[in-house]
């Protein structure tokens, strides 16, 4: 596990979390924001791209059981905001029993809260999250694409109640909320995993924009771009974009 602060201060406080507990310390490599980058998640360019408390740590593993289950487990050790991310999954979880499949090119992370809402009103941040991750995917495709991809209706990115997100009648992600309550607070972990770059077991969402950019008609291009010009989406800023401001308050 390898772990990235915003700030200098931000490391030094993260790191006196982490070092008081011993035995999750001992699998944890510590970088500052300067740090080359060590593995696939490029801590940097997230850094740029996000300016909130959220994910002011991050926490990166080439493959975990569960990342949600990593930060239950762990939650002592880090900061509250800290966002643990993997690039592959052995045991994603769904709602109840359900697995969620999380394999090489999906988005995979998880985050960590801590409310005094009451029990009714911890739903309200699963659904206020899955939210926020459908309204980051509006507004990448709209600040880099086509038209055609800015007009989120012909992405046909839903919603389907109450934290699925779906791409016509397929599902390609989910969100799932989890909380402990601890000494008058609620401990929360809410965990997100969709199909970005992987093909398989259904369809990814860089497709998708792909393949609605390439449709597109020359003229109705804005800002420059053509269809050969459309970006995929990145993890890091898809995630940066995710803790925008639905996210901010919860």
């Amino acid at each position: 596990m390898d772990m990235y602060a915003r700030s200098p201060a931000v490391l030094s406080h993260a790191r006196d979390l982490l070092l008081s507990t011993p035995a999750t310390a001992s699998h944890v490599r510590i970088y500052d924001s300067n740090s080359v980058t060590s593995g696939s998640f490029n801590h940097k360019e997230f850094f740029n791209s996000s300016a909130t408390d959220l994910g002011s740590v991050v926490l990166h593993s080439k493959k975990l059981s569960s990342t949600s289950d990593y930060l239950i487990e762990n939650f002592a050790s880090y900061p509250v905001g800290t966002v643990c991310v993997a690039d592959e999954q052995t045991s994603g979880r769904g709602r109840g029993s359900n697995q969620w499949v999380s394999p090489l090119g999906s988005l995979a992370f998880s985050f960590t809260r801590s409310n005094t809402l009451a029990a009714t009103d911890i739903p309200l941040l699963q659904y206020i999250s899955t939210l926020a991750v459908v309204k980051a995917i509006e507004t990448i495709c709209a600040a880099t694409a086509c038209s055609s991809v800015a007009n989120f209706v012909k992405l046909n990115i839903r919603i389907k109640w109450p934290n699925d997100i779906y791409h016509q009648s397929t599902k390609i992600g989910g969100v799932l909320c989890r909380a402990i309550y601890e000494e008058e607070a609620f401990k929360i972990v809410i965990g997100i995993g969709l199909n970005l770059d992987n093909q398989s077991p259904t369809i990814c969402l860089n497709d998708v924009v792909q393949r609605v950019s390439k449709g597109a008609h020359s003229d109705e291009c804005v800002g420059g771009y053509s269809s050969a010009d459309i970006r995929k989406i990145t993890r890091e800023g898809l995630i940066a974009k995710t803790f925008g401001p639905a996210l901010r308050g919860a």
